[in-house]
């Protein structure tokens, strides 16, 4: 359909009031996507790091992930085309992620009255060191906290 033959039937206050309307909807659509891509770039980020692969492996994914679309849904391509995952953006996906659980051990830790810590670290099989901190508290209510860092 030719959007002039659509719109164009429309005039004065109410195709003043039609282009808001689909000015308003096209930035709750631009945010909504935008946002989804954010998300998706750091849930990718996330399974990177857990699994101890490099921050390569973001480029990867994102070529997997636009052939998987190109073939699914090819209407939405350009949507996973925008997903961020270039290696310096992994890197700092994985950056902001530990600073954040780094704050919440330290925002609960805080409250706690008695706590135990145990540090180890090891090799993996790769002969790569890995530090796992484990912290066991109780607050003032004695409710018992228990979390896990590595």
């Amino acid at each position: 359909m030719c959007h002039a033959k659509e719109y164009d039937k429309y005039e004065g206050e109410e195709h003043d009031a039609l282009l808001q309307e689909l000015k308003e909807r096209a930035d709750v659509e631009d945010y909504t996507n935008s946002e989804s891509s954010v998300r998706l770039s750091y849930r990718i980020a996330l399974h990177i790091a857990r699994m101890l692969r490099p921050f390569t492996e973001g480029d990867f994914a994102k070529e997997v992930i636009v052939m998987a679309a190109e073939e699914m849904c090819p209407q939405l391509v350009h949507e996973f085309e925008r997903v961020s995952l270039s290696p310096k953006t992994i890197m700092r996906r994985i950056q902001d992620m530990g600073a954040d659980v780094h704050e919440e051990l330290c925002h609960m830790a805080r409250k706690f009255v008695c706590y135990s810590l145990a540090v180890d670290v090891s090799c993996d099989i790769s002969d790569t060191e890995q530090l796992a901190i484990f912290i066991k508290g109780v607050d003032d209510q004695l409710t018992l906290k228990k979390s896990y860092y590595i």
